[in-house]
């Protein structure tokens, strides 16, 4: 048989009863070449210092099952003493264990002080009655204290752990299930379109049109996008100045952080522009002149989904210049300073955009 039931350590009871000895009522099963019933009335005794003598009639009784559940053991003991109830449930790799720490459960419910100097005190090496070694706790976790059980409980009990054992070695046969797949990255392709401000790339503050292109990977992006900055006239006298204007294409890397409909990216991106400026006024040589302005920064957006494809989004980018382009007018023969671009810009663009994928 596989099981070690209560028979075998009700027949340990023999002899006249000593005055001093715990009487108990007790039931024990457990998996074959696990502890048995004498072994585990022998751990008791040996902890409390006392005989333990197996009495049906007894008030006090202790109901313990030590199960196989895949490649652990289980332990359900209940400790019945002058009306407590206490209800352990231990997991441990070794059903020995288990038997052991019930043997230990068992005297500190009997003898608490005894158990205690027992458990601290060394022994003789010798010595026949020498004390259990205690397990190690951290191998098993106590679950809440139950109420007391009834004989229907307790049947109920080792029909569970009939199941239990059942539903262990069909798991144990049963292959591991497989790894989980990897996390796939969200790819989607957005198409946009914005006007807004651009302010120290032309002379004051020029309006503009852009539209993009981005490919996003996950929380990342990589945008591309080109446009056109109405022309603006910077004046160098009442009757004469030079009128700039610019189109350019950038790109833009960034990464974003999402919370439900709203997206906000903090990027890092450059932009080329092609300024193109000519002469106002009379007198004033009006030859359109062609020069290359080059910057680069960080910016950031906000975007609002309002369906699966379709948004709208703004974004502040702000330029170093690495390449700043001069012009002059000529009048005769005078060459008058006319327009410099700054040494940083700025720019703030709105406008909707469609998703795809």
């Amino acid at each position: 048989m596989d099981l070690l039931t209560a028979m075998g350590l009700l027949a340990l009871a023999s002899g006249p009863a000593d005055p001093g000895a715990v009487p108990l009522w007790v039931e024990w099963s457990a998996p074959s070449g696990c502890l048995d019933p004498a072994a585990l009335r022998d751990d008791v005794e040996r902890l409390v210092g006392r005989p333990v003598v197996v009495d049906p009639g007894a008030r006090d009784h202790v109901v313990g099952a030590i199960v196989r559940q895949g490649l652990r053991y289980r332990l359900e003991l209940e400790v019945v003493l002058r009306g407590e109830v206490r209800r352990r449930e231990l997991e441990a790799d070794r059903c020995e264990t288990l038997g052991h720490v019930a043997g230990l459960v068992v005297a500190v419910a009997v003898a608490p002080l005894a158990t205690a100097r027992a458990t601290r005190l060394p022994t003789r090496a010798d010595d026949p009655r020498a004390v259990v070694p205690v397990p190690a706790w951290p191998a098993a976790v106590p679950s809440p204290t139950a109420v007391a059980p009834s004989s229907a409980t307790r049947s109920r009990s080792r029909a569970d752990d009939r199941r239990a054992d059942r539903r262990a070695a069909a798991d144990a046969r049963s292959p591991p299930p497989p790894p989980p797949p990897p996390r796939r990255i969200r790819h989607a392709l957005t198409l946009g379109a914005a006007g807004g401000l651009g302010f120290s790339v032309l002379p004051g503050l020029a309006g503009g049109l852009f539209g993009s292109a981005a490919w996003h990977f996950g929380r990342g992006s990589l945008e591309l996008y080109g446009g056109h900055l109405f022309g603006r006239t910077a004046s160098v006298r009442e009757d004469a100045g030079v009128r700039v204007q610019a189109s350019g294409a950038g790109t833009r890397l960034c990464l974003a952080w999402e919370a439900g409909p709203v997206e906000v990216p903090v990027c890092v991106g450059a932009l080329a522009l092609a300024m193109a400026a000519s002469g106002q006024g009379p007198g004033v040589d009006a030859t359109t002149v062609r020069s290359l302005w080059v910057g680069a920064g960080p910016g950031v957006g906000l975007a609002w989904r309002a369906t699966a494809h379709l948004g709208v989004r703004a974004a502040f980018d702000l330029h170093i210049a690495t390449r700043r382009p001069g012009f002059h007018l000529v009048q005769g023969l005078d060459e008058l300073p006319a327009f410099r671009s700054p040494p940083v810009s700025l720019a703030l663009w709105i406008g909707p955009y469609l998703r795809f994928g």
